[in-house]
């Protein structure tokens, strides 16, 4: 199953494992494939290197680097569209749009108030990490 993780939703996943750490073995065990376009994928390597996120690393005993050598073998990585949709309340937010979009992923999983108030996109359900893992 094709999905567009949300940054916030990725990391979360990978690294505080609590609630939403099943979405790190569904994609390890090739339930889920996470998708991204260039410009997403980029930003999850920013992300990463967040000082805040350094702390939670460290006790994980894990790098940036590490995380993205684990993860990117299970995803999917399109080319950036030539124009980005202009749907969201925040601009950043189009980009995850457009990994939607240009992946025909089946569901955009996020917890961004604003992505979510659209319910869909180009016929994309927008749900919640919850949502998501109730129906895998």
């Amino acid at each position: 199953m094709q999905v567009v993780l949300d940054t916030n939703v990725l990391v979360s996943a990978l690294l505080f494992k609590n609630k939403l750490g099943r979405i790190e073995t569904l994609i390890k065990t090739g339930v889920v494939t996470p998708c991204f376009i260039v410009s997403s994928l980029d930003e999850m390597q920013k992300v990463l290197a967040y000082d805040k996120l350094q702390p939670y690393l460290q006790r994980a005993n894990l790098t940036a680097k590490e995380i993205m050598e684990s993860l990117t073998p299970h995803c999917k990585v399109f080319d950036d569209p030539k124009t980005l949709p202009d749907a969201a309340t925040h601009f950043s937010d189009n980009y995850i749009l457009a990994a939607a979009t240009t992946s025909r992923a089946e569901y955009l999983v996020t917890g961004d108030k604003g992505l979510l108030g659209l319910k869909n996109f180009e016929n994309i359900p927008i749900i919640t990490p919850l949502e998501f893992l109730k129906l895998v």
